[in-house]
């Protein structure tokens, strides 16, 4: 396996074990706007990840402490995805960590502490869940799909989501928010939900889902069908089997 791999695994095991241990405790919780908060957890657990992928030298960009460092290659850490679950006791929530070399994702890895799955993917070599290979679903219409939603923090992103809930509530089998990305775009990656669709994608929240999903057959694009990157401001991640009809469904969103 890849050393960068390895090294990324480790760290959000190690940091996933900060997760479980202080899960239902008590702990400082910060807001740092009306709608997104941070706690001495997320914290600590981006110090357990910078100081395994320190050694590297590579440079760090964090939900919590932005980017450091100068190199062609970069970490993109979210230490917590799902902070809010996080603190009101609710178990889906998840260790979010990316590496580029020039803006372009070479490597990612979500780790779930509850669950213990680890999903990793290579460019080019492939997504994996514990050791095994994982698919996209072969699902083709969207009333036979379950569909997963999110938002960024904004309150424009936020009436968007409404809108896109409106849309497409009753199009499919179902249409939740998880309250994690990287749990959702793995969900997409395991072929056990066909899309997530995000107004308004921070670049931490979806990195290392984006390349799960590619590397396991799918496809992903912001809303007007232009292939994602990390310039993007949203995201739709679906099993391409029905990507084009996602498209016409949030046209204008």
């Amino acid at each position: 396996m890849n050393k960068d791999l390895d090294l990324m695994i480790k760290a959000a095991k190690e940091a996933g074990k900060i997760l479980l241990k202080n899960f239902r405790k008590h702990y400082r919780v910060k807001a740092k706007d009306m709608h997104d908060f941070v706690t001495d957890v997320d914290i600590a657990s981006e110090k357990k990840i910078k100081s395994i992928l320190g050694k590297t030298g590579y440079a760090f960009l964090s939900e919590e402490s932005g980017r450091s460092g100068k190199s062609d290659y970069l970490w993109v850490i979210d230490p917590l995805d799902g902070t809010t679950n996080y603190i009101i006791g609710n178990p889906i929530f998840s260790v979010s960590i990316a590496l580029l070399k020039n803006k372009k994702p070479l490597l990612s890895v979500v780790f779930v502490p509850i669950t213990k799955d680890i999903f990793y993917a290579e460019n080019g070599n492939g997504a994996y869940m514990n050791g095994k290979r994982i698919k996209v679903s072969d699902k083709k219409y969207i009333k036979d799909s379950f569909l997963t939603f999110c938002h960024g923090k904004s309150e424009e992103d936020i009436k968007r989501a409404i809108e896109l809930y409106k849309r497409l509530k009753l199009k499919g089998k179902d249409l939740r928010q998880f309250g994690s990305a990287s749990i959702e775009l793995a969900s997409v990656a395991r072929g056990k939900t066909e899309a997530l669709i995000m107004p308004g994608a921070p670049t931490w929240d979806a990195l290392a889902g984006y390349l799960l999903v590619k590397e396991s057959g799918g496809k992903v694009t912001d809303f007007k069908g232009d292939e994602w990157d990390v310039n993007k401001k949203d995201i739709l991640a679906t099993n391409g089997k029905i990507h084009n009809l996602i498209l016409n469904e949030i046209k204008g969103i």
